[in-house]
């Protein structure tokens, strides 16, 4: 089931299925923002991570003696929430653990996902509550593709801009889905990333501790298309397929485990951890310039 909330300048619409947003759509013009999906090409919008960024070494999580299972991604984005509250402006999931979330991460939760318009931009809320009686291990991101017009444009006419000059590496990852120990520098001291078709013929752009909240998607000559808000996210990653016409900006609280980690899950570098019956809360945030 789809949810479709509105206010007088944008529209958007989300699924149970993985509270996964589907449509951000400016009034005023009718056009659409969200990437639509082409199972050809990419058949994803904007799917939540959770309890997981990236992958794991095998697809397994190992913790205190159990090997369990768990998707790229994490599970999140294949389950079906339920819709806790509804409003013309907003409507929140809620996603509970369950035997089925058991058999691939071992801690009972609840992650809430919350969507909110106000003037022109979306906010997306994300709470996870620990309902387990021990601490919890995890880590959330979010995934949006937005689309890129082209019609008399070029994949060459956008670029990524940071909302402060940074010096970033970017890592890179191995066939098994699994970071590199070596980094390349692509930043030196600067915000803007071209967009190229081949810019992502290595997989994703991924990067560490960067030091910008804002991050802008720009038109060379129609100037800022839209704003994402990382919430203070500190990782991020870029993806397309190559040469499709949409990008995905990323903001992360974890990344893809690497080849030197230990594959104990409490030993996994950049993840987040909570307390018995603690929360932790972090929001993203579209704006679509006026």
């Amino acid at each position: 089931m789809t949810i479709e909330i509105q206010n007088d300048w944008l529209t958007a619409s989300v699924s149970e299925h993985g509270a996964e947003l589907q449509s951000l759509v400016l009034s005023s013009s009718g056009e659409e923002y969200l990437w639509q999906g082409d199972a050809n090409v990419w058949s994803g919008r904007a799917p939540v991570l959770f309890p997981l960024v990236g992958m794991l070494r095998d697809n397994t999580l190992v913790y205190r003696g159990q090997s369990l299972s768990i998707p790229k991604h994490g599970l999140a984005r294949q389950a079906d929430f339920v819709c806790m509250e509804q409003s013309t402006e907003s409507v929140t999931f809620s996603l509970q653990s369950s035997a089925a979330t058991l058999a691939s991460y071992p801690w009972q939760f609840e992650l809430q996902c919350k969507f909110t318009l106000d003037g022109y931009s979306l906010r997306v809320d994300y709470t996870v509550i620990n309902r387990d009686d021990s601490e919890m291990i995890f880590t959330i991101g979010s995934h949006p593709a937005f689309a890129l017009p082209l019609g008399d444009a070029a994949l060459e006419d956008y670029a990524i801009e940071f909302e402060h000059n940074e010096t970033l590496d970017r890592y890179f990852l191995d066939d098994d889905g699994l970071l590199t120990d070596t980094a390349s520098p692509l930043l030196k001291n600067e915000n803007l990333i071209k967009i190229t078709a081949s810019l992502f013929d290595r997989d994703a752009l991924i990067f560490k501790n960067i030091q910008s909240r804002l991050i802008h998607l720009n038109h060379k000559t129609g100037g800022r298309r839209l704003t994402v808000d990382t919430g203070g996210a500190p990782h991020l990653g870029l993806w397309a397929k190559p040469g499709a016409a949409f990008v995905c900006i990323e903001p992360w609280y974890g990344y893809n485990a690497a080849q030197s980690d230990s594959t104990a899950f409490e030993e996994k570098p950049a993840m987040l951890r909570l307390a018995p019956g603690a929360e932790f809360n972090t929001a993203l945030g579209i704006e679509i310039t006026r």
